[in-house]
C-alpha cells in the first residue's frame, strides 16, 4: 500500500510536465516524509527554483460500524511549492495561481485514474477510493529559504474487513 503510494505521485512528478521530476538529471524536485523531516533538509534534497511535489506520508486509522464492517480511512496529502524572490508579492501571488493550477492537474489526474479504475484499468487500488469532498488546500509558506505554495490534503477510505480478518496460520 505504501509503495503503491509513493510510486504513484513519483509517476505524476516524473511525468507532469511543470514538475518534471528527474534525479538521473540532478534535478530532484520530488521527496517523501512529513514536514518536520522536510524543513531541515529541503535546501539540500529539492530544487525548488521550479516547482516541487513533497508526498507526506500518509496516516492511517480503522472504524468499526455496528454492523462490525470495518473502515480502513488514510490521511493522505502532497505540498506542490517553489521559491519566491524575498519581499516580491507579485511574483508569490502570480507562482501561487500557476501552482494552484499544479494541485489541480494533479487532482484532476487522480479524478481520471478513478473512472479509469472504474471501467477496469489497473490503477492502484486507493484510487478507487478517493473522494473529491474530502480535499482541502490551505496555501504555507515559508519553507526552507523562501519557498511557498499549496498543501492538499484528502481522506481515503476502503474496506478493512479482509485485512484485518484472523487467520490462525500467521501464528505459533
Amino acid at each position: 500500500m505504501v509503495e503503491e503510494y509513493i510510486n504513484y505521485f513519483e509517476w505524476i512528478a516524473r511525468n507532469l510536465k511543470a514538475i518534471s521530476h528527474n534525479p538521473e538529471e540532478k534535478r530532484t524536485r520530488f521527496v517523501t516524509g512529513n514536514i518536520d523531516e522536510l524543513l531541515g533538509g529541503l535546501r539540500s534534497k529539492l530544487d525548488t527554483k521550479e516547482p516541487c511535489l513533497i508526498l507526506y506520508n500518509f496516516e492511517a486509522g480503522f472504524e468499526e460500524a455496528p454492523d462490525e464492517a470495518k473502515t480502513l480511512n488514510m490521511q493522505a496529502g502532497f505540498a506542490v511549492i517553489q521559491n519566491v524572490k524575498e519581499n516580491d508579492f507579485r511574483e508569490q501571488d502570480r507562482k501561487s495561481d500557476a501552482l494552484f493550477e499544479i494541485c489541480a492537474d494533479i487532482l484532476s489526474k487522480i479524478l481520471y485514474d478513478r473512472e479509469m479504475h472504474d471501467t477496469g484499468e489497473l490503477c492502484p487500488a486507493f484510487i478507487s477510493d478517493f473522494d473529491l469532498n474530502t480535499v482541502k488546500a490551505p496555501y504555507i509558506g515559508r519553507l526552507g529559504d523562501n519557498a511557498y505554495g499549496w498543501f492538499v490534503e484528502f481522506d481515503i477510505k476502503s474496506d478493512a474487513n479482509s485485512l484485518l480478518k484472523y487467520n490462525p496460520s500467521k501464528w505459533t
